[in-house]
């Protein structure tokens, strides 16, 4: 008897760690689409804004940072939109989706996230930027 309710709870410990972890995660799959968009519509946007300053403003050779010019900056954005955030880079990952489980889509969408900040405040400090050499 107690081998048996033993055996019972390894099977249902089994059952849901694997449905915890491997199952088909649909909306871990969504938020990862939804975020891979929105870096990619940011990143262009960022790279539009670039180009638009450093034309408005001369800006080309001026830091943007302790490291890199607005131009550098320019181009380390456009090498890295082409290595991670391309539509085919997008279809290579959604391809494998029998490989994709909660272990490997939660660290892709934390880095996302993280992309999506940095971002975020590029996209202020341009707009700060150029307003306050407009005035």
């Amino acid at each position: 008897m107690e081998i048996t309710i033993g055996v019972i709870v390894l099977f249902v410990a089994i059952f849901m760690f694997k449905n915890s972890f491997f199952r088909k995660p649909i909306a871990e799959l969504d938020h990862f689409e939804l975020q891979f968009r929105v870096n990619q519509e940011l990143s262009l946007k960022i790279q539009n804004d670039l180009v638009n300053y450093m034309l408005e403003f001369n800006g080309q050779k001026s830091l943007i940072n302790d490291q890199m010019t607005f131009e550098e900056y320019l181009n380390f954005l456009k090498e890295s939109h082409e290595l991670y955030l391309t539509d085919a880079v997008f279809k290579k990952a959604i391809k494998r989706k029998s490989k994709l489980n909660k272990i490997v889509l939660d660290p892709m969408i934390k880095s996302l996230n993280s992309q999506f900040l940095t971002y975020q405040a590029m996209e202020t400090k341009l707009r700060v930027l150029s307003e306050s050499l407009s005035n």
